[in-house]
This record gives structure tokens, sequence and C-alpha cells, in this order.
């Protein structure tokens, strides 16, 4: 199986040379932490390949996602939403 840290490169490659003007890269928590965990590692990596590369970038670094709380759910009228913002408007 193809490590995730080259197909990130071939990924970047292939975005400078079809003209892709940005990057979106989908990452985790506490990446930059060291020494770290093994995913946070592999991320690490990847990113570094990517600011590298110089094409205007964002790393998003969800903590969580709606599916994980699937297996939670009860009564839809009990769900109760928590927010680090004071509006959510």
């Amino acid at each position: 199986m193809p490590n995730s840290v080259d197909i990130v490169s071939k990924l970047v490659k292939e975005a400078k040379n079809n003209g892709i003007k940005y990057i979106v890269k989908l990452s985790v928590m506490n990446s930059d932490a060291q020494p770290g965990y093994a995913m946070g590692k592999l991320h690490r990596q990847e990113k570094k390949i990517i600011e590298e590369s110089k094409k205007p970038h964002t790393f998003l670094r969800p903590t969580s996602f709606m599916q994980n709380f699937v297996n939670y759910l009860v009564k839809p009228k009990e769900i109760k939403m928590f927010s680090t913002f004071t509006d959510m408007t």
C-alpha cells in the first residue's frame, strides 16, 4: 500500500504541472506536536511537502465530525450544540 507522504508528494507535483492554484489539506489535531504520535508525524511530513511547493494552501484540522456521534444519538430533541464562539448566528 502506498505511503500517504508519497501520495501527497505526487499530488503536489501534479497540482504544479496542471495549474492547480490552491491546495486544501485535511490534517489532524496537534500534528505539529513534537515528538507527537504516528499519524501526526505523517501529517507533519505532508505539510512540509505542501509548504515547500510554494503553492497557496490551507490546512484544516478538525477536532471531530458529526458522524462520530451517530452511535450515541438517542432522540434528536436531546441534541445540544456547544461552541467556543459566543454567537452562533
